[in-house]
């Protein structure tokens, strides 16, 4: 159940500075889909607040774009 990627990325915080942000990726095919297994670990984490991105790069790309992240 545990991601295929955890990274930690710069977050913009309204003052302007970058403070870290916990991303975890699972990485899926475009039509991939989450096991029973990763959808409950999924579930548990955006829970608790971290950010967890399912699919692949375009995926992410469009993640870290619409957090203000160049890319």
């Amino acid at each position: 159940g545990l991601p295929d990627i955890i990274a930690s990325v710069p977050r913009m915080v309204p003052a302007g500075l970058a403070a870290p942000e916990r991303l975890e990726i699972e990485v899926k095919a475009q039509h991939g889909r989450l096991r029973a297994a990763q959808n409950t670990y999924h579930a548990h984490a955006v829970a608790a607040g971290i950010q967890h991105v399912v699919g692949g790069v375009d995926v992410v790309l469009a993640w870290l774009r619409e957090g203000g992240h160049r890319v």
